[in-house]
């Protein structure tokens, strides 16, 4: 039934560490971090192992707010559902979750091509794995709406010298739109600038 609670085998967890592709000083604490979110996963599914739209949103940002994290906006939640869910199901299995261990201990210590190309992947709408201002502006307008915060004059002005401050930095062929490796070396170029552009 859906109560049922299921235990995660040591070689399934060496399993999905190799497969997030974390390096051999990092596999013990992987490990045992993959077990705990296991776990947790478990108890939040009720033991189905899956988690449609909706209720990944409300278990991520619980689990922020458990946390005492900072809590991200929810059109940020449903664009890491997107990542994560790499078969398209609409729902999300342990398996595919998991990656969101690599991800978050992983970020901080990403490449700047990698952290580019995640980049791209969040802020790219019409999948052409660039990011042109008018998306670039949208989502921030978007995450904004999204807290239920009002777009002001001041911060639509902030907001476009934000804009102005990465392309001007970071599109070197003038075509008004970003590749993951104009970003990368811009970020290379001016380690400053990725501090100003979280993800």
């Amino acid at each position: 039934m859906g109560n049922k609670k299921s235990k995660l085998s040591s070689g399934d967890a060496d399993k999905l560490v190799t497969s997030l592709g974390v390096g051999s000083e990092q596999a013990g604490e992987m490990r045992a971090a993959i077990k705990c979110f296991h776990a947790q996963w478990t108890k939040a599914t009720n033991g189905t192992d899956k988690m449609n739209e909706e209720q990944f949103i409300r278990w991520f940002i619980g689990r922020q707010e458990a946390e005492g994290s900072d809590v991200s906006p929810e059109v940020v939640v449903r664009d890491l559902f997107k990542i994560l869910d790499q078969d398209a199901s609409g729902e999300l299995e342990f398996s595919e979750a998991a990656t969101l261990l690599a991800l978050q201990s992983q970020l901080g210590t990403r490449s700047n091509q990698e952290y580019a190309e995640l980049m791209v992947e969040i802020y790219d709408v019409d999948g052409d794995r660039k990011i042109s201002r008018d998306e670039y502006l949208s989502h921030l307008r978007v995450v904004l709406q999204s807290q239920g915060l009002q777009l002001t004059a001041e911060l639509e002005q902030k907001f476009q010298q934000r804009a102005s401050l990465l392309f001007s930095t970071a599109d070197a062929d003038g075509d008004g739109e970003l590749t993951a490796d104009e970003i990368a070396h811009a970020f290379d170029q001016y380690p400053e600038l990725r501090d100003r552009c979280p993800i």
